[in-house]
């Protein structure tokens, strides 16, 4: 199929069952040290009809000031008493400040600012939404599956903390109010993109809440991802979307940032581990 594909297009591939797990960005020819990711922009989608839907999506959204309004979030801190299974993101917070910096007006909430309320009240008025964060599937409700946002140690210590959380159905429920800006969800979290497969019910994963509430691109990952790799792929990601006077698309940012993490020559973060898991998911759309 190589013969096919041009460089300059981008490839739309709609995964089946497993195939959802498979990172089509490492594939490489036979003979030749290159992934696929270096040649060619790669979006993904549940189906055909679906990416005509997001491409009509964006394209309405097009028209949008090119000084997007970003809502960055990002949780460095966890209350690991109450969620053994999981380890801080030491660079979320940090991660979260610096991609504000390539945006007009951003609204940062880090750690104990990012409450369910204001998330909640600033969504839709958010043209990119940034999420660094744990993200816990519910593989029986889906919908109950929760965004972990700030906590609160009590003066008698974890054990008394309070963790505040979003749920995917709050979030979907708060699109669905209408007005939405948003176009672009990026969601730098633990098994964002990932998805469980259920028998009569298709692949469920955080990315498709959003990809279900009108909002025609997400940025997911595949796998539990390195926090210090992700902060560097994905503050290089928007810088590659906003700088210059021609900025570049969603996809072809995300395959920069990805190519600038291969290209360093750092023996570990140059493995695909480390930046393969990173996906875009949508329609076709210049922004």
């Amino acid at each position: 199929m190589e013969k096919y594909l041009d460089p300059q297009m981008q490839i739309c591939i709609v995964p089946d069952k497993i195939l959802n797990y498979l990172p089509f960005s490492t594939l490489v020819k036979p003979g030749q040290d290159k992934y696929l990711i270096e040649d060619h922009s790669i979006t993904f989608m549940p189906s055909s009809t679906v990416y005509l839907h997001c491409t009509s999506r964006a394209t309405e959204l097009m028209a949008q000031s090119v000084n997007e309004r970003l809502m960055s979030i990002g949780v460095s801190t966890l209350d690991t008493q109450k969620y053994k299974q999981l380890l801080p993101l030491p660079n979320a917070d940090e991660e979260a400040r610096k991609i504000s910096k390539y945006y007009v007006n951003p609204l940062e909430l880090v750690n104990r600012d990012a409450t369910r309320q204001r998330i909640l009240s600033q969504l839709r008025k958010s043209d990119v939404v940034h999420i660094a964060s744990h993200y816990l599937v519910d593989e029986m409700s889906p919908m109950k599956s929760q965004l972990l946002l700030t906590h609160e140690f009590s003066q008698h210590g974890s054990s008394n903390s309070v963790t505040d959380t979003l749920q995917a159905d709050e979030i979907y429920s708060e699109y669905k109010r209408g007005g939405s800006k948003t176009r672009l969800a990026v969601l730098s979290a633990c098994d964002s993109g990932i998805e469980r497969y259920f028998s009569g019910e298709g692949m469920i994963g955080m990315s498709r809440i959003f990809i279900a509430s009108n909002i025609p691109l997400v940025v997911a990952s595949l796998w539990k991802v390195d926090s210090h790799a992700t902060e560097t792929l994905m503050v290089n990601f928007h810088k590659h979307r906003r700088q210059g006077q021609q900025k570049m698309a969603t996809v072809d940012a995300l395959r920069r940032a990805q190519r600038d993490l291969i290209e360093t020559g750092d023996e570990k973060y140059g493995r695909p581990g480390y930046w393969a898991g990173f996906m875009v998911i949508g329609g076709y759309a210049s922004f």
